[in-house]
């Protein structure tokens, strides 16, 4: 998974920080993904994991008849 992005560790980590915080449950280690999945980020490209994740490039947001795409931290069964 992830093959064709190289990230570093700071890269990884901002990119950690757009899921969202769940509340009751520590946002260093498990988060939600924009789909509502719950993420483990000591998971990272674990797919045989039921908290794996993986970096996917989202459409967020239409501007102007044009999709903005960003990075986002998702499961690994919504890589796209």
């Amino acid at each position: 998974m992830n093959d064709e992005i190289s990230l570093t560790k700071e890269e990884l980590e901002k990119i950690w920080k757009k899921a969202e915080i769940i509340m009751g449950v520590n946002p260093k280690f498990i988060r939600r993904d924009i789909y509502g999945n719950w993420i483990k980020k000591n998971d990272f490209n674990n797919i045989h994991s039921s908290f794996g994740w993986t970096v996917s490039s989202v459409k967020l947001q239409k501007f102007d008849d044009e999709y903005y795409e960003t990075l986002m931290p998702v499961h690994w069964k919504h890589k796209q």
